[in-house]
């Protein structure tokens, strides 16, 4: 949980990753006495109420995939190997990894607006070792992407 407060045009942030009310109290505190040792910004604040999109469209970003931990553990083998057979002088990887991110993200303010949205990530990557001539080299290619 993140939270930003904005007082007197200076701007304080602080997080927790407990979501207890009383550490969100806390939280919001915390920011709060940050932003009392901040230098004013007259660029600080909340946009005017007329300026925020409370109608946002639907940006396309949530692309849930059922991925089991042993499908993860295949894919990320399969790019190991991928990278291994793609040259010669290919002669040991740092091993495949495969990740998905699914993500929450509200976000509300004193002006009424209260927003959110659903996203995902996932990623196959390898990294690996090369030599020639006695020489070696380490290099790594990824895929990144909202949908599978």
């Amino acid at each position: 949980l993140g939270i930003t407060v904005y007082h007197q045009n200076r701007k304080g942030s602080a997080s927790s990753t407990d979501l207890s009310p009383q550490a969100i109290a806390r939280t919001v505190q915390a920011a709060l006495d940050i932003a009392r040792y901040t230098s004013p910004d007259p660029c600080a604040g909340l946009a005017d109420k007329e300026l925020l999109a409370f109608d946002a469209p639907d940006l396309d970003l949530f692309h849930p995939a059922e991925v089991s931990p042993d499908d993860a553990i295949e894919l990320a083998a399969r790019a190991e190997q991928a990278a291994l057979q793609a040259d010669k002088r290919i002669t040991n990887t740092e091993g495949g990894s495969f990740n998905s991110h699914y993500g929450v993200k509200v976000f509300g303010n004193s002006h009424g607006m209260l927003q959110g949205y659903c996203s995902t990530r996932h990623s196959l990557s390898s990294c690996v070792i090369a030599e020639e001539n006695g020489d070696m080299e380490r290099d790594y290619a990824y895929t990144i992407g909202r949908a599978m």
